[in-house]
């Protein structure tokens, strides 16, 4: 408030310990209870979104003796749960993609729709990365339509995680598609 700053998210991080992606017990209940104290959090600070990485981060594959099926739908339940209490404080929960090198479960934008699609609540969307996207997407473009509807925040970083410019991302379209989708964030 000192300087006029704004939060514009916080970005959760997603550990073995706080696993959206367990059964029950203490990862997923640590999960969500983490969740929970982020939204608290949130309010605090006046952040309207918390970034959501449903597998652990660093964790690149399914975990011995588990499905991917098993995995993703224990993190749509866990989902819903922290939604419903986000609801209650009026924050969002914007699920990122992030790549195959960091994380095993939602690796693209078609994944990241599909689940929340499937959490199928009014306070889960989705949150773009353009550095992931690079990496992920055969078409960053295309993608971002694909989401149009359910979007609400957008990183942008360069192909090299540098800032923009500082690679080969051709951000003149990607702006002009945001434009086109009318996003507002």
């Amino acid at each position: 408030k000192e300087y006029d700053m704004v939060c514009t998210s916080l970005c959760g991080i997603f550990t073995e310990q706080r696993d959206l992606t367990a059964g029950v017990g203490f990862a997923a209940d640590a999960a969500i209870a983490y969740l929970k104290d982020s939204v608290d959090f949130a309010v605090q600070v006046g952040a309207p979104y918390i970034i959501v990485v449903p597998s652990p981060v660093g964790r690149t594959e399914l975990p011995a003796g588990s499905s991917y099926e098993y995995r993703w739908e224990n993190a749509v339940k866990n989902l819903i749960v922290a939604a419903d209490y986000a609801a209650q404080k009026g924050v969002l929960l914007a699920v990122e993609a992030i790549n195959r090198y960091e994380t095993y479960l939602v690796n693209t934008l078609e994944k990241a729709y599909a689940m929340v699609k499937q959490v199928n609540h009014p306070q889960v969307r989705i949150m773009a990365d353009l550095f992931h996207m690079s990496l992920e997407e055969n078409s960053i473009i295309k993608s971002l339509r694909m989401v149009a509807d359910k979007l609400i925040l957008v990183h942008v970083a360069d192909n090299t995680r540098e800032a923009a410019g500082l690679g080969r991302t051709d951000f003149k379209e990607i702006l002009y598609v945001l434009r086109d989708i009318g996003y507002q964030g």
